[in-house]
């Protein structure tokens, strides 16, 4: 049998890797300007950058003005220097995660690089992970800290293999840090890892693990205490407070993982399994220690209620990861086998490999805002400033910034109260939006009906607009597809209360 089709399938396959990753860069290029939210949460991001700039805190108590995501402040921090550079608006946040996306190729081309000592196999990896763009929500360029955190982690891993000097375990501890500071699942893709170092290197590790382990505490413990105990409210308390889905617990590992990447994973998998043979244990057993870091990272995401599809990228990573190490050990391994069978074999996992890159193909054209999606932006900027008062935006309150208006709580974050079993905060809250419903605080309310953040007492203070008018729904277009739907301003027939004024009068 000629080897041509085998070397035909394996330079289809570098070119697949290749196309994935340009195409991504295209998407992101296409969508960095684009002036309103990719994703519903993005203007909140947004909010909290400009109360960095603006010498604000972030970890306050919840409050209808404003009340912080559950998440570390690294990425607004770095998102608000880096508006140093670029014009205002989502282009320095969305610049911080495009510049990370593709930090995470070359970090995931340089691990996989470093531990098979061959060039192909570590672009087939990075092209992988760039596949699974899509897959993983759109996710890779878009103002929220998850390509960040993503560059972090992969940059703490890769400088813990890179050498077993000091310096670079100092280097590992302080990216690993970061990563934390990012957000905070970032431990449980830790403790494998150091459990892991620390079992193989024992005393050679401790410059790594006190540095990660001191830069997690005495960050949490700064940020608490400067925070008057808020940011352990929201990093950890309150998550915890919120229900877990128990259905992910198997879907996750068959639908979310194995569905797209079962090609990817038994390659991997099938590569781990020659290390094994070949006596590499060691080396076998860190690599899983960091597979397993980032697959649990991801479960857990997973099985906390409202994970998105984001969460799946520190697995997809691993999956990358591990089928680029695996692929040229499975390689190896078929062309031991004699005669024609390992000509058929090879052939046959080259074609398994461009059928995993063919089953994550997606139309780039879909994932570009068009012009009707920010006409709709422009809509409900107009909406919002055709009222003379304050106004209440549930979703994209970063647009009453730009018309001179208050830019109040973003509903995510007041949604992750409410849902909340803490009975303290979230009874304060609900009565601070009541008191504003009752005493009719805002001139207009812009609600998105498919995410409840207000109380009930709307209804009673506040009707429909008869001139409501939004009813595009093409924007945004990553993610939870709400935005306001619906305006309802003062009810004019409201009695005198001991709250709210008389409207009869």
């Amino acid at each position: 049998m000629s080897d041509r089709p085998y070397i035909l399938l394996k330079r289809l396959a570098a070119c697949a890797a290749i196309m994935f990753i340009l195409l991504y860069l295209v998407v992101a290029a296409c969508r960095m300007s684009y002036p309103y939210e990719l994703e519903w949460m993005e203007g909140g991001m947004l909010q909290h950058v400009h109360r960095i700039l603006n010498g604000l805190p972030l970890y306050v108590p919840p409050s209808l003005e404003f009340t912080p995501f559950i998440y570390p402040p690294f990425y607004y921090y770095a998102s608000a220097a880096t508006t140093m550079l670029f014009p205002d608006g989502f282009v320095p946040l969305r610049a911080v995660s495009i510049l990370a996306s593709l930090g995470c190729f070359v970090l995931i081309y340089l691990l996989v690089q470093r531990e098979t000592h061959e060039r192909e196999p570590a672009l087939l990896a990075a092209g992988l992970y760039a596949a699974t763009f899509v897959a993983s929500g759109s996710w890779f360029d878009i103002a929220r800290v998850d390509s960040l955190f993503m560059m972090l982690t992969l940059g703490g891993v890769y400088a813990l293999w890179r050498g077993n000097n000091v310096r670079w375990q100092l280097v590992a501890g302080f990216l690993l840090t970061l990563a934390f500071l990012t957000k905070q699942i970032a431990p449980i893709v830790i403790a494998p890892i150091a459990l892991c170092w620390f079992y193989q290197r024992r005393r050679q590790s401790l410059p790594f693990i006190l540095t990660v382990a001191g830069g997690i505490v005495g960050t949490t413990l700064l940020l608490n205490v400067t925070s008057d105990g808020w940011f352990m409210y929201y990093m950890v308390w309150l998550p915890q407070q919120h229900d877990s889905l128990e259905s992910v617990h198997l879907t996750f590992w068959i639908q979310d993982i194995m569905s797209p990447l079962f090609i990817a994973a038994a390659v991997g998998a099938a590569g781990i399994w020659q290390l094994f043979r070949q006596s590499a244990r060691s080396d076998a057993i860190r690599i899983m220690a960091m597979i397993l870091g980032l697959a649990l990272a991801s479960y857990f995401s997973r099985v906390h209620s409202g994970g998105y599809d984001n969460v799946l990228m520190p697995a997809y990573a691993a999956v990358a990861i591990l089928f680029g190490i695996g692929l040229p050990r499975v390689r190896n391994r078929l062309c031991s086998i004699e005669g024609a069978s390992s000509r058929s074999a090879l052939l046959l996992l080259s074609a398994a490999c461009l059928l995993q890159y063919a089953t994550l193909t997606y139309n780039p054209v879909c994932q570009i805002p068009k012009a009707v999606d920010e006409e709709a932006g422009k809509a409900l900027v107009r909406a919002i400033a055709s009222y003379e008062g304050e106004v209440l935006v549930g979703g994209p309150g970063y647009l009453a910034e730009q018309v001179g208006k208050t830019a109040y709580a973003h509903q995510a974050a007041l949604v992750d109260i409410v849902r909340s079993h803490d009975s303290v905060e979230r009874a304060l809250l609900i009565g601070e939006m009541n008191h504003a419903m009752s005493t009719q605080q805002f001139d207009a309310v812009f609600q998105d009906w498919a995410v409840w953040h207000l109380p009930e007492s709307l209804h009673d203070y506040y009707e429909v607009a008869d001139h409501a008018f939004l009813g595009k729904k093409a924007y945004p277009i990553v993610g939870h597809p709400g935005r306001p739907q619906l305006v309802y301003i003062p009810r004019e027939d409201v009695m005198e209360t001991n709250d709210g004024p008389n409207r009869n009068e």
